[in-house]
């Protein structure tokens, strides 16, 4: 099977991770050829460095979709790959690559989405998703609910493959802090609601509670976030630990793991720190309670409500005996039903579906 992977965003977040460990596992098994069309000098880019991954570069833009010079330019890069599945991210990717698909005779038209915020029931994305698209992956139950919200009559084309995470291959001993250490990890963006995990931490110092709030990533919020510590004197409380690279070893040493995303399609990071035995608190919102049980796993908070968030980061905090028995319970859920093996064999499922 030839399957060509499309991810043209520069930057680099879940779908890009979610791609880019597909490719590399599809392409790693017999009968199956795997390119990826992405953007030169993305961070895709230059993460891909497998030898049985061939790219194809195009440098799609957010209006690339109404140049005829641009449909033409990419037709005529995929015209003589003769693949037999295109698999494709995001909302440039449908109105432009979808429609080349369509027209180079590729069969199999997948739109993986994840994110569960709503899409538009305009002409455009009603036409090319009940006539273009041939299946969507939805990498959560919220956001499979999100697209059918929308009116379009996609329901049988849907298939729910949650992100498949990869365990440490080494787990570690817990975390042995004299003063706790929640950690928190996500892009420096409002999406991930870091303002709201600042005001827990304002509430958490005055309820004089020894902690440390360490935050990793990387986004435009950062000078935002750095004015906000200052105004709300946790200068010697929280610190921005920059761009992650070993997730593990970061999630390791932390006591507590907090998420404070106004909405997530999936949220890998929850699996990653159920994996390491770390309780989570995160806000009810999306894909966290389907990933986090509350109370068993974690505390699951009213939306934005970052009293009620300081009150439950407090709790594991002052009560490690129930800290533990939710970090041992995370994990044993995460090999359950979030391994990433599980998630491949779903893909590959899909793959074979006429």
């Amino acid at each position: 099977m030839n399957i060509c992977f499309c991810n043209t965003n520069t930057s680099w977040g879940g779908g890009e991770k979610w791609h880019l460990e597909m490719a590399s596992a599809i392409s790693e098994l017999p009968d199956f050829k795997v390119s990826f069309l992405l953007n030169k000098n993305s961070v895709l880019d230059q993460k891909i460095d497998s030898e049985k991954i061939s790219k194809l570069y195009f440098n799609l833009k957010k209006f690339s979709f109404l140049s005829p010079s641009s449909f033409n330019q990419l037709k005529k890069l995929l015209k003589d790959q003769n693949f037999d599945v295109l698999i494709f991210n995001g909302p440039n990717e449908l109105k432009l690559v979808a429609r080349v698909a369509k027209a180079c005779g590729i069969k199999k038209i997948i739109y993986r989405r994840g994110s569960d915020k709503a899409i538009k029931n305009s002409f455009i994305n009603r036409f090319l998703l009940e006539n273009v698209v041939t299946h969507l992956i939805a990498n959560s139950e919220a956001t499979k609910q999100s697209l059918l919200k929308t009116g379009i009559k996609i329901e049988d084309k849907i298939h729910i493959i949650n992100n498949g995470i990869h365990p440490p291959l080494n787990l570690q001993k817990g975390a042995t802090n004299k003063k706790a250490i929640i950690g928190a990890l996500g892009r420096l963006e409002t999406q991930k609601g870091f303002d709201l995990l600042l005001k827990s931490a304002s509430v958490l110092k005055s309820n004089n509670i020894d902690f440390k709030l360490i935050i990793g990533g990387s986004g435009s919020q950062l000078g935002e976030l750095q004015e906000e510590v200052a105004k709300l004197n946790l200068e010697d409380t929280v610190e921005f630990a920059g761009f992650i690279e070993d997730i593990y070893s970061f999630l390791n040493q932390c006591d507590v793991f907090a998420l404070s995303s106004r909405y997530e399609g999936f949220g890998y990071v929850m699996v990653e720190a159920m994996f390491c035995k770390k309780p989570v608190v995160a806000y009810n919102i999306s894909s966290a309670k389907e990933i986090v049980q509350d109370n068993t796993t974690g505390i699951l908070v009213d939306s934005y409500n970052y009293q009620a968030f300081a009150s439950a980061l407090q709790q594991l905090i002052e009560d490690n005996q129930t800290a533990q028995l939710y970090g041992n319970a995370g994990q044993i859920r995460a090999n359950e039903f979030f391994s990433f093996n599980k998630s491949i064999t779903k893909f590959i499922k899909v793959l074979s579906q006429n």
